[in-house]
């Protein structure tokens, strides 16, 4: 079990509103450095402090990817590909090749 987690609240002891959130690293139960962690997962600085902040801000759920539910661009409608389909076969039937009949048993 691994574990990125928040050590302090959101205020200091005097009220004020806490600037930098301490954070803990744990990895199959026991407290680890920041490079193992990083380390044991393959991750770079940066790819650490957005999953920080991804924490800090939504809690631990899944992150959504930017382009989810976007149509792609190279994307063609289904009329289209219906047209090129029957072009392609009435091509076929107009100018392909006789296929050779089968030997007779």
């Amino acid at each position: 079990m691994t574990l990125l987690k928040d050590v302090d609240g959101e205020t200091t002891k005097r009220g004020k509103q806490r600037k930098r959130a301490r954070v803990e690293f744990r990895v199959a139960g026991s407290a680890v450095c920041k490079k193992t962690f990083m380390l044991f997962f393959d991750i770079g600085k940066h790819q650490l402090l957005s999953l920080q902040q991804h924490v800090r801000e939504h809690g631990l759920t899944p992150r959504v990817h930017g382009n989810r539910g976007r149509k792609p661009k190279h994307a063609v409608c289904y009329d289209d590909v219906m047209r090129v389909v029957h072009f392609i076969r009435n091509y076929a039937d107009e100018r392909g090749l006789p296929q050779p009949a089968a030997r007779e048993v």
